[in-house]
């Protein structure tokens, strides 16, 4: 019952994504048949589709998330939703940006999956459909829309490696969090200064001639904070604190 389609082609599933009263049943609805991810509109679109176009966000998280943790063995299919396009060719992402929802937007760029130079029916991308918009301001979206985040499946790899660090030995477990520290950064920065300006020695060492001579001391802690790369920061934050709890 739960697939079949009434006016316009619309599930149970496409009528819970529009009513935010009922975003907490959307789970229950999925694991009990997660193929109805996949069910379409008359006009082509997936409930993913019109949480995001109605501006649904608790539901669109909602799927979201599910979406990732249901199939985070199967990237076909990952990729498959996220960037289905409907009948104008819109994927969820055109249509994120068509609202100029900026929250839409970084969830969506989060999951390596997805294509953001999709192009629709008019030949437009989610950016060129931000920027053709005559909003006051969507700086923000453009903003996110060309940044490198994190994706789900990096932070999730990196989230495993900070568990397995604390099963190491305490002699260790320095030298790894400065490894630790700095590929994060990168990861998430994409682009850090030489490796020279990163890290010189032991960050709790006595001042050096290296220092004297002018050379940085500083690490991927300080950079991450300088360069106001607020998640890597938090991240490494976190983990100090876990790591070092007891």
């Amino acid at each position: 019952l739960i697939r079949v389609k009434g006016k316009g082609g619309f599930t149970v599933l496409h009528h819970v994504a529009l009513d935010e009263n009922y975003a907490h049943l959307l789970r229950r609805f999925l694991n009990f048949c997660p193929d109805c991810i996949f069910d379409l509109t008359v006009e082509r679109q997936t409930a993913l589709h019109i949480a995001a176009e109605k501006n649904k966000f608790e539901a669109f998280k909602a799927m979201l998330e599910w979406i990732q943790t249901a199939f985070e063995d199967d990237k076909c299919k990952r990729s498959k939703i996220l960037n289905y396009q409907d009948k104008d060719g819109n994927t969820v992402l055109h249509l994120a940006a068509s609202i100029n929802h900026p929250q839409m937007i970084k969830l969506l760029i989060e999951c390596e999956e997805v294509d953001k130079n999709k192009i629709n029916d008019r030949g437009f991308t989610a950016m060129d459909v931000l920027q053709r918009q005559t909003v006051a301001d969507n700086t923000e979206s453009v903003n996110i829309l060309n940044s490198n985040p994190l994706t789900f499946q990096k932070l999730s790899k990196l989230k495993l490696l900070r568990d397995e660090i604390k099963e190491m030995r305490d002699e260790t477990v320095g030298v790894l969090l400065i490894v630790f520290a700095l590929v994060l950064t990168m990861t998430y920065q994409g682009v850090l200064s030489p490796p020279g300006s990163v890290f010189q020695g032991d960050a709790t060492a006595s001042t050096s001639s290296n220092h004297r001579e002018g050379k940085s001391r500083q690490t991927a802690l300080h950079i991450a904070a300088e360069s106001n790369n607020f998640e890597a920061f938090k991240f490494m934050l976190e983990w100090i604190q876990s790591a070092f709890e007891d």
